[in-house]
C-alpha cells in the first residue's frame, strides 16, 4: 500500500517535470519562429500547466474510470478558484483586469452552467456527458482560443515577463518528445495507483480524484500564484487561474468525453454545485469593496467555502 503511495508521489513529480520540459521545448520552438511572448504565455505555458490534468482525465476516460476523469476536472477548478485565489488574496490584494471582467469570468460561469446542464439533463437518472455535449464544450474551447489570439495582439509584453531561452532545434524537439512521453507514462501510472490506493483505503475513486489527484496536479498554479503574490506581481493572477479553469472545463472535459462518454453517479452532485458557486462568488467579489479587486476578507470567504466543501466531502 505505502509503495503505491510512494509511486503515486513520484508520478506527480514526473508529471510536473515533464510538463515543464515540454513547455521549455515548445516555447523555444515558438520563439525561433518569432511568435510573441504574450501568445506563448497564454497558450503554450497555459497548456503546460494544465497538461497533467488533461493526461489524467483522458487516460481515466479511456480506461472507463469516469469518476476519476470528472473528479479531477471539478476538483482542480474548485481548488483553483477557492483555495489558490483565496491564499493569493490573503497575501496581497489581487487586481482584476478589465478583459477578465468582461469576457473570462462570464465565460467561466457559462462553462460551469454547461457542465451542470449536461449532468442534470439526463432522462431517468441517466447521468452522462455524451459526445454531442463534448462537441459543444470543444467549440467553447475554440471560442476561448480565438479570444486569446485576438487579445494577445493588443497586449504588449509585461515588464516582468521572462525572455524565452532559444535552445538548439534538436534539443527543443527532444524536450517536447521527452515531456510528452513523461506526461503519458506519469499519468498512466498515477491513475492506476490512485485506483489501487482508493481500493486499499476503502474510499471511492471520486474522493481520491477531487482531493489528492486534483490538488496534486494544481500545485504548479498554487506555487506560481503564491510567488507572484509575494513579489506583488498579481496583475494576471485571476486571468491565469480562470484560463486554467476554462481549459479544464472545455478542453479536458470535452476531450475526455469524446474518448468515452462520461457516466457518473450522484457523488459529483456536490462538486458541480460548489464549482458553480465558486464562479458566482468570484464574479460578485470583483464588484464589492474598493476597485475591481479580490480583497483579503473575500479571500477568507473563498477559503472558508473550500474548507466547508472538504468537510462535507470527507
Amino acid at each position: 500500500m505505502w509503495l503505491d503511495v510512494l509511486i503515486a508521489l513520484a508520478s506527480f513529480a514526473l508529471l510536473v517535470w515533464s510538463a515543464d520540459k515540454m513547455v521549455e521545448g515548445s516555447a523555444s520552438i515558438a520563439t525561433r519562429f518569432h511568435i510573441s511572448n504574450v501568445l506563448i504565455g497564454l497558450t503554450i505555458v497555459a497548456f503546460g500547466t494544465s497538461a497533467p490534468e488533461l493526461i489524467i482525465s483522458s487516460i481515466s476516460s479511456y480506461q472507463g474510470q469516469s469518476a476519476m476523469a470528472m473528479g479531477n476536472v471539478m476538483g482542480s477548478n474548485i481548488f483553483n478558484v477557492l483555495a489558490i485565489l483565496g491564499v493569493t488574496s490573503l497575501i496581497t490584494i489581487v487586481p482584476v483586469q478589465r478583459q477578465t471582467i468582461l469576457f473570462e469570468v462570464p465565460l467561466l460561469i457559462a462553462a460551469t452552467a454547461m457542465i451542470a446542464i449536461s449532468f442534470y439533463s439526463g432522462d431517468g437518472g441517466d447521468l452522462v456527458i455524451n459526445r454531442i455535449e463534448a462537441s459543444v464544450m470543444l467549440v467553447g474551447f475554440v471560442v476561448f482560443l480565438i479570444y486569446i489570439i485576438i487579445s494577445s495582439r493588443n497586449q504588449a509584453a509585461l515588464p516582468h515577463d521572462e525572455e524565452v531561452e532559444v535552445l538548439p532545434i534538436w534539443k527543443s524537439i527532444l524536450w517536447v518528445v521527452i515531456g510528452i512521453a513523461g506526461l503519458l507514462y506519469g499519468g498512466h501510472l498515477l491513475v492506476n495507483k490512485a485506483v489501487l490506493i482508493a481500493q486499499g483505503w476503502g474510499i471511492s475513486e471520486h474522493i481520491i480524484a477531487v482531493t489528492i489527484v486534483s490538488v496534486g496536479t494544481s500545485l504548479p498554479e498554487l506555487v506560481t500564484s503564491v510567488v507572484a503574490a509575494y513579489k506583488k506581481n498579481t496583475d494576471m493572477a485571476v486571468g491565469n487561474i480562470i484560463g486554467s479553469c476554462l481549459f479544464n472545463s472545455f478542453a479536458i472535459l470535452g476531450i475526455s468525453a469524446m474518448i468515452s462518454p462520461i457516466s457518473l453517479n450522484m457523488d459529483v452532485d456536490l462538486d458541480i454545485k460548489v464549482n458553480f458557486l465558486a464562479a458566482i462568488l468570484l464574479y460578485v467579489f470583483i464588484f464589492t469593496g474598493k476597485g475591481r479587486n479580490i480583497e483579503r476578507w473575500e479571500g477568507c470567504i473563498l477559503l472558508s467555502v473550500f474548507a466547508g466543501y472538504m468537510y462535507m466531502l470527507l
